[in-house]
């Protein structure tokens, strides 16, 4: 019986299809954007791109299209509205990415700031004086926030005064009010005294 070895050679074709991508224009980041406002990114003038934006993301995260941005083709610009997504509610600095069918993607690294200071948490709570009128055991701490949660941590100019509410009457007394250094206010020296 005679045995047979069957070589074959297997072919492999593979077609790559290159598509040429135009130059996206640059973009020009709004260097005061916050979370408080809406903000304005630039770019220089090419009609077809600011007509065919497919997509813009900031951070991964992909912006609804209605409302939170606007195109102005007359002003070369598009606003962002960070009262209408959350992701632009948060202060970071990332990659605004817009995508357009046909060109290279359009990126520019968007700082987004905390807002004005609206509100504050009490990150250390004061307690009461050894004695009538003594200077409280501990001191009040004070964190700012915006009106998204944020802290307020490059804020240095706030101001927070201090009154005394709740049963009894309590006068205090120390140097008030007190000024925010990167979003904390802390209260030194503060007194307290019952009437």
């Amino acid at each position: 019986m005679k045995k047979y070895l069957l070589l074959g050679y297997l072919w492999v074709f593979s077609t790559v299809i290159l598509f040429a991508q135009t130059t996206p224009p640059v973009l020009t980041p709004d260097s005061n954007a916050t979370v408080d406002n809406p903000f304005i990114v630039s770019y220089v003038d090419d009609a077809t791109w600011e007509t065919s934006i497919d997509s813009i993301f900031y951070n991964s995260v992909k912006l609804d299209a209605v409302g939170v941005y606007t195109v102005d083709a007359d002003a070369n610009t598009i606003t962002f509205d960070p009262s209408l997504q959350a992701i632009l509610q948060t202060p970071a600095t990332a990659d605004l990415i817009i995508y357009v069918t046909g060109y290279n993607d359009a990126t520019v690294s968007q700082t987004i700031g905390h807002g004005a200071a609206a509100k504050f948490t009490i990150t250390t709570q004061p307690t009461s004086p050894a004695t009538n009128g003594a200077v409280l055991a501990t001191q009040p701490v004070l964190q700012l926030k915006d009106q998204y949660d944020n802290n307020c941590d490059s804020d240095d100019a706030t101001q927070v005064d201090a009154s005394a509410t709740g049963n009894g009457t309590w006068t205090l007394g120390g140097t008030l009010p007190q000024t925010a250094s990167n979003g904390v206010v802390s209260f030194s020296g503060l007194t307290a005294s019952s009437n």
